[in-house]
């Protein structure tokens, strides 16, 4: 990361050149010259701001692995085995304790598969992103990986932030290869959604995608990014107790029929 933060400033020039180059291709009219123009007024501030750009893009990268690690850390911190179990034993009649109990270590299950399905999907974007711009002949193809798999924990826009710098170094290098990467992670996001999310997470948690769709709509517009990091394991627990709830309603209503 520090190497890329240093040759920033050469990437500028190279993707200034493109730029140049581009004109001369197109030779499409005034409206280039304009655009062309327009650029060069800001170009002054952006250099001088790119080095910036790419040391704020470190902290990030390191914010995300620690960010990463404190969700995991204060979530099983909250939802501590024998700390729940004793507020459990505190605030239920003793005769469904058991009962309350069970329930928790299913969803204290259920989440740890969420966590293990969250982290393999992090893993195989990251391969499949390493591979795929290792291919194309991206520079840094690593470290672009790396974070695009760190940044598959933010539902929806992660996707997209994992794509812009891979994107934009590709850029550096060719038009051509800008593209070529564009459709790599739109390939990539494509078989996140159709394939990888709803198999793991559907196999992880036992969750309808449609229900995990739900959850992160929800979580977005009640907790912004958090909240649809927290989604789906919250939506984990409300099922875990729901499909209880309606068992016990179940086996009510069959109690219920056979003594009339």
């Amino acid at each position: 990361m520090k190497e890329l933060e240093n040759q920033f400033p050469t990437l500028y020039e190279q993707l200034a050149q493109k730029g140049i180059k581009i004109k001369i291709l197109t030779q499409s009219g005034d409206w280039w010259n304009n655009l062309e123009k327009l650029a060069s007024s800001y170009g002054a501030n952006l250099s001088g701001a790119t080095r910036s750009i790419f040391g704020a893009l470190g902290m990030v990268f390191g914010g995300l692995i620690s960010g990463f690690v404190i969700l995991v850390l204060s979530f099983y911190l909250t939802v501590q085995e024998k700390a729940l179990k004793s507020f459990i034993r505190a605030i239920t009649p003793q005769r469904k304790q058991a009962h309350m109990i069970a329930l928790l270590e299913k969803s204290q299950a259920k989440i740890g598969r969420w966590l293990s399905g969250q982290i393999m999907l992090c893993f195989l974007v990251g391969v499949v992103t390493f591979v795929g711009l290792t291919l194309l002949g991206v520079k840094y193809a690593l470290v672009l990986a790396l974070f695009a798999g760190l940044t598959e924990l933010i539902p929806y826009i992660g996707p997209v932030l994992g794509a812009t710098p891979a994107v934009f170094l590709a850029l550096t290098q060719s038009p051509l290869l800008a593209l070529l990467t564009l459709a790599l992670f739109f390939i990539i996001q494509q078989l996140e959604n159709h394939i990888l999310v709803p198999k793991i997470m559907q196999k992880a948690v036992g969750l309808n995608p449609i229900v995990v769709i739900l959850a992160l709509l929800v979580g977005g517009k009640l907790a912004g990014v958090l909240g649809m990091i927290l989604a789906v394991p919250i939506a984990t627990i409300i099922t875990v107790f729901a499909q209880d709830y309606m068992e016990i309603k179940k086996t009510m209503l069959k109690k219920k029929q056979s003594d009339m």
